[in-house]
This record gives structure tokens, C-alpha cells and sequence, in this order.
């Protein structure tokens, strides 16, 4: 049975050749760990990667399984792939841009296995073609002003010729 436990410890050393790793569960076997990248209002996300280790090259994270999608449900990436004991293992992602947030799972090996230098990128959702609702309150008020300033000159103009009549 597959387990998740709701935090994440850090762990300095004995994970190849990383320091400061992160990772998670009770024990090497049935825990999956995972982080939840959540952006804020007007924002978006992009996981660019990560380096993985296996602490002390037990057999329980040799390979390192993940996998990696929206919190929409839109897959990213997974796989299984060598911890490169005594080294680690450099993850190159790119995810693309995810508004709703995006979820790195990685276990069943999830305490014996550690993560370190996760990257992402967070910027401003870019603008498509429909005006923020400050936008067409600019723009109605300019309306306003125009047919104001226009109304006010066609009054001007009959004032005038009734004074000339």
C-alpha cells in the first residue's frame, strides 16, 4: 500500500554527492512524496527542474520514479531513471505555463530518494484579447466624455443660430 504523508523533511548529507535534500515518508518502501506548486492570482508556473540522489545507494531508490502534471490533470513528464549514486542525477523539465498549479510526485521510494535545486518560473499570466474590467470602464468613460464634448457643441451651435435668427 502506497502512502502520503502531508510534510517534507530536510536531510543534510549521505544523499550522493547533494546536501540539503528534501524528502519524505516513514520509510524507503511505501511512501510517495510530493511538492505542490500553487501560483498566485494572475500568475503562472513553469517547472524547469531538479537534481534527485539516493541516500547511501539503497536499493529502494536506485531508480528514481516521478511524475510530474497539472493540477488540472494535464500529464508533464514521468519516468524511472538512475539516482547516479554517488553522484545525482540533473532532471531538465520545461514544463510550459500552468495557471492552475503543478504537482511533483516522486516515490514509492520517497524517503530513501531526495530532491535539491528545484527551479521553477513564475510570471504574470500574459494578457489575450479580452479588456480587464477596469479597461472597459476607461474606455466607456472616454466614450462618455466624447459624446459629452459632442453633445456640447451641437447645443452651442442651435444657441447660436437662434441668437443670430
Amino acid at each position: 500500500m502506497v502512502q502520503y504523508t502531508d510534510y517534507l523533511q530536510s536531510w543534510d548529507g549521505g544523499y550522493g554527492d547533494l546536501s540539503r535534500v528534501i524528502y519524505g515518508g516513514g520509510n524507503g518502501t511505501s511512501y510517495i512524496s510530493e511538492i505542490v506548486f500553487t501560483p498566485g492570482a494572475g500568475k503562472e508556473i513553469s517547472l524547469n527542474g531538479f537534481d534527485a540522489a539516493c541516500y547511501q545507494n539503497r536499493a529502494t531508490c536506485q531508480l528514481l520514479n516521478y511524475t510530474i502534471a497539472s493540477l488540472g490533470g494535464a500529464a508533464i513528464a514521468s519516468g524511472s531513471t538512475s539516482t547516479l549514486y554517488p553522484n545525482h542525477l540533473s532532471l531538465a523539465i520545461n514544463s510550459g505555463w500552468f495557471s492552475d498549479g503543478i504537482v511533483l510526485r516522486w516515490g514509492p521510494d520517497g524517503f530513501d530518494a531526495g530532491l535539491d535545486n528545484i527551479s521553477f518560473t513564475v510570471r504574470d499570466i500574459v494578457a489575450g484579447g479580452v479588456p480587464e474590467p477596469s479597461s472597459w470602464a476607461m474606455m466607456i468613460l472616454g466614450f462618455g466624455a466624447v459624446g459629452g464634448v459632442l453633445r456640447r457643441r451641437q447645443t452651442d451651435r442651435l444657441v447660436r443660430k437662434t441668437a443670430l435668427a
